[in-house]
């Protein structure tokens, strides 16, 4: 649809019924400034008259106060808009006051001048100059009423004016004023239309817009006022652009004004009332007069957006969580099974031996056996059992340590011995690198804990290599390393093993419930270190601890 159809021009209750829908008085806005300059630089040319008439017409009557007070009655209506929304509104009538006033004054000096020729060409230039300042015909209208009245009773006070042209110039001028006028008014119009259909497609976007130089706002549109909970635009202008803002977001803003960045980024803002929203920024350079440069400035609220991302968020953590939950369980459900079965086979393969009345049923080396199978299955679900129980208290925060000066040596030498029937099974070969008399302060069971998790990956993964531990002091700090020689750790794996019911491969031989190197990682902050991993396919991995000492 054609813009006109949009907007039409051609009717004067439609251009009445354009301006009552504005949530702002546009006349006011575009028409203030003018007023403003135009009542400071009139009342400061016509007081500089003072000066010129008793330099040029020495002797002449010409009071300097009287000249003043006219001078003030166009200067107090420029400074009382500042004040009172009266006369910022009826600002057209205050501004024809002021030059009535001047005008007026003019008369009043002609006359006591004894009608001096120089004093009619005043006139002329006074009622030419004010009548090109008019901005509406109903002003103009007023002001040649005003002037025809006061140049008719001029005329009554001296017989002797009639008989020169001194009316029929001012009607001439008027006449002529009327004319211009109606042109100015037009193209005035067609401005102000312009103007207006700009600003109410600024103010219909769904986006919040301003102009800004520096950091001080200049303009903006009503769809940034209702965002930022304000309720006319002369409540932003003029503000700091900085001050809609958190102090962080202040920080990136300015980081990218001082760029002239115009990509878009994120930013929390501030509204009326305190309340803070995520909004997107995208900003462009914008040419203001005189060369200089500022920054059309485009803020969208992306509340929503953040609320619908957090919360596709949560729903993949919760479905990922129901992933490890299901794996877990399928996990532990092997792992706990297995010790079980292996017991319950054991002795059911004792029970019939009873049965049938075996004499070797009961023999040392049939008890033996069936002693040492039970009590390792027994071990393992005990293992087993202990790691979900360490996982219980890491999340409620209730792993206490208890720490105490601890030989490092002797602990690797201890983790070694618990381990002795694993690795002799495992056949991986034990190669032992270890600094003399290190000592640290740290809780020697969870310590043991740990290098038992770290040695027992490392024979499980290690494909029966030789697996090295490394034990060093280097200052305040000890490191222990455990490096294998198996299949290795792919880099974008290497996070993910650290979280709980995670393992490095998922292979069916491979048994554990993945919360081994968990708890490890959870051990070691808690004594305020860390552990790391250096390992890439098929060269094996090194697990490296890194303690204080202290």
């Amino acid at each position: 649809m054609p813009l006109s159809e949009c907007y039409p021009s051609n009717s004067k209750e439609n251009a009445m019924k354009k301006k009552a829908e504005l949530p702002y008085n546009f006349e006011e806005e575009t028409s203030l400034p003018y007023y403003r300059i135009v009542l400071v630089v009139v009342g400061a040319f016509y007081l500089s008259w003072w000066f010129a008439v008793e330099a040029l017409l020495p002797g002449s009557f010409n009071p300097f106060l009287s000249r003043f007070a006219a001078v003030l009655c166009l200067w107090g209506v420029y400074i009382a808009t500042f004040f009172s929304a009266s006369v910022r509104k009826h600002i057209e009538w205050w501004f024809s006051f002021g030059t009535w006033a001047a005008t007026f004054h003019f008369y009043y000096l002609f006359y006591n001048n004894r009608l001096d020729i120089a004093w009619v060409w005043g006139c002329y230039m006074a009622v030419i100059a004010v009548a090109a300042l008019m901005q509406t015909m109903r002003s103009m209208v007023s002001y040649v009423i005003f002037v025809v009245a006061l140049s008719v009773g001029l005329n009554y006070l001296s017989p002797n004016l009639s008989s020169t042209l001194f009316l029929p110039g001012i009607l001439t001028i008027v006449g002529i004023a009327f004319a211009g006028l109606r042109s100015r008014l037009k193209l005035i119009s067609q401005v102000r239309e312009n103007a207006l259909q700009v600003r109410r497609l600024l103010d219909a976007t769904f986006e919040g817009m301003c102009l800004h130089d520096g950091e001080v706002i200049l303009d903006a549109n009503e769809s940034m006022v209702r965002m930022f909970g304000y309720n006319h635009r002369h409540e932003i202008i003029g503000q700091s652009i900085f001050a809609l803002c958190t102090v962080e977001s202040a920080r990136i803003g300015a980081a990218n004004i001082a760029r002239q960045v115009e990509s878009s980024y994120e930013a929390t803002a501030i509204r009326k009332d305190g309340t803070h929203f995520h909004m997107e920024i995208r900003a462009k350079m914008y040419a203001l007069k005189d060369g200089l440069q500022g920054r059309v400035v485009a803020f969208q609220d992306i509340t929503e957006r953040k609320k619908n991302e957090q919360t596709k968020i949560l729903f993949e953590a919760s479905q990922e969580a129901l992933r490890i939950r299901n794996e877990f369980i399928s996990i532990a459900s092997h792992e706990l099974k297995t010790p079980l079965t292996s017991i319950k086979l054991q002795t059911q393969m004792t029970q019939m031996s009873v049965d049938r009345n075996d004499p070797l049923a009961y023999s040392p080396e049939r008890m033996k056996k069936f002693v040492s199978q039970v009590d390792r299955q027994a071990n393992r679900l005990n293992t087993l059992i202990e790691d979900m129980l360490d996982v219980s208290r890491i999340s409620l925060g209730k792993l206490a340590l208890e720490k105490e000066p601890t030989s490092m040596n002797s602990l690797i030498q201890d983790s070694l011995e618990a381990l002795a029937d694993h690795i002799k099974q495992s056949g991986n070969e034990i190669i032992l690198k270890l600094d003399t008399d290190v000592v640290a302060h740290v809780d020697r069971f969870r310590m043991e804990q740990v290098i038992i998790n770290l040695l027992t990956n490392a024979t499980k993964y290690g494909e029966g290599k030789p697996v090295t531990i490394n034990l060093t002091k280097h200052g305040s700090e000890v490191s222990i390393s455990v490096r294998d020689q198996g299949m290795g750790i792919a880099k974008e794996h290497q996070e993910r093993i650290f979280a709980r019911f995670e393992r490095a491969v998922t292979a069916k031989n491979i048994s554990g419930l993945g919360l081994g190197l968990y708890i490890s990682q959870q051990i070691v902050q808690a004594h305020r270190g860390n552990i790391i991993v250096q390992s890439a396919p098929n060269e094996g991995a090194c697990f490296i601890v890194n303690l204080p000492a202290e």
